[in-house]
């Protein structure tokens, strides 16, 4: 075999091979590319859950407490016994406690505490509470709210209005009786009068008209009775000076309720 015939069979081999190269390498590229690529692992994080503190889980098991009802008696009354029923619905004891009684001031609209009833509070039970009040002048409402133990603020709490009416008065008579001018003050009404206000006037028969004030006081009138109010003053210049003595009643708002005159002598 010649030279040239060698270099020739050289040229077809390598012509063969890069031929069979050009199928080969398509062939395995697309091979390549339909195999699924691995997929690299995903670290998933659940939410986080707020796990409250021990402050916000006693805040959240004290507010399941309720005030469910609350009574005075006697209702047409100026002071009494309150009642109030205070529930705990949950399986926790909640403990010492306190029902904390108040009433709402006619000018400012302000809560104003009273004294507070100690009870203990187990699981799933419903406790009567029970407490004295005084009604204070022209209060108009009056609440019980529910505090824990060791707790710096109230929950759940029920306002009740209290029962009021203008009452009907009548001033029967008047009595000297040592340092005191004691006024019969007589309810016709159904409704008593608290808070009451009684101002006292002078005068001399010379001048009846003149009358100016001596003493006053507040009283609480109640239902369907007599009440006796004792208003302090000088009696022995009251009876040597003055000749007449004037007494008026007033409620909410200064209205005048009574008036009434009386000779000292």
């Amino acid at each position: 075999m010649n030279e040239h015939t060698v270099r020739l069979f050289g040229k077809y081999i390598s012509f063969l091979i890069t031929l069979c190269m050009a199928f080969l390498l398509p062939s395995s590229l697309f091979a390549q590319s339909s195999m699924p690529s691995p997929k690299l692992p995903r670290t998933v994080q659940s939410p986080t859950k707020a796990v409250p503190d021990r402050q916000q889980a006693l805040s959240m098991r004290y507010q399941a407490v309720k005030v469910e009802a609350v009574q005075l008696w006697p209702a047409s009354a100026c002071e009494g016994r309150w009642q109030a029923r205070i529930s705990n619905p949950q399986d926790v004891a909640i403990g010492k406690s306190y029902a904390v009684a108040y009433q709402r001031g006619p000018v400012s609209g302000d809560w104003v505490e009273g004294p507070a009833v100690e009870f203990t509070l187990d699981k799933n039970q419903k406790v009567t509470v029970q407490g004295e009040w005084h009604q204070l002048i022209y209060t108009r409402e009056f609440k019980v709210a529910f505090k824990p133990a060791g707790a710096r603020q109230t929950y759940h709490e029920k306002i009740i209005p209290f029962t009021r009416g203008a009452p009907a008065l009548v001033i029967d008579r008047i009595e000297f009786r040592g340092e005191h001018v004691a006024a019969h003050i007589r309810n016709t009404s159904s409704m008593a009068g608290c808070g009451l206000y009684i101002q006292m006037f002078k005068a001399k028969n010379s001048n009846p008209g003149a009358f100016i004030p001596a003493a006053n006081r507040n009283v609480h009138v109640l239902a369907d009775t007599t009440t006796i109010c004792d208003i302090r003053t000088n009696i022995e210049s009251l009876k040597s000076e003055w000749d007449l003595v004037k007494l008026v009643v007033y409620g909410e708002n200064d209205v005048r309720l009574v008036e009434q005159v009386f000779p000292i002598r």
